[in-house]
């Protein structure tokens, strides 16, 4: 057990179970002195709807992968591998991943340059989004990123068809 030490006339120290324990010219003596613990209390809404919102978001948003092999945030996941991503809540109106596609499937080991880097970001409370034809969507299709001209990259990932990558 750790003590904490503190020179007051004698030598005393507090243990973190709450037990006082001092030495005294005669030998150590206990005495059983309550220290209080912290509480930190997230207050819980008064709105009902309010807490049901919150209790989505913090399930964050789950991404899905349709076809082939994606890299998520350094995370490879593919149709048959991996499951869908999750990516947290991040506090606000809107979560954000990185997103690497258009490998062109080959099993080379190591880093690769994909054909496509997308930083995306959508809105907070979408639970759940695909990942197909190169293109991030919700299910209700009113958002969508996807791979174009202008998303190109240089970056090296890992391979995320490399046989050795988990």
């Amino acid at each position: 057990m750790r003590f904490l030490e503190l020179s007051i006339l004698a030598q005393f120290a507090i243990s973190v179970s709450g037990l006082a324990t001092f030495e005294t010219t005669r030998g150590f003596s206990t005495v059983a002195i309550p220290v209080p613990t912290p509480v930190l209390a997230i207050p819980e809404p008064d709105d009902p709807g309010l807490a049901d919102l919150m209790k989505e978001l913090n399930k964050g948003t789950d991404i899905h992968v349709s076809r082939g092999c994606i890299v998520i945030n350094d995370s490879k996941r593919c149709e048959t591998f991996g499951g869908p991503y999750n990516v947290m809540y991040q506090g606000g109106e809107s979560n954000k991943a990185t997103i690497y596609a258009k490998f062109n499937g080959d099993k080379t080991p190591g880093q690769v340059k994909p054909l496509c880097k997308i930083e995306a970001t959508w809105p907070a409370e979408y639970r759940d989004l695909d990942f197909r034809d190169n293109c991030l969507i919700d299910r209700s299709r009113k958002y969508s990123q996807c791979c174009t001209d202008e998303t190109t990259t240089t970056n090296l990932v890992n391979n995320p068809y490399d046989p050795t990558l988990l």
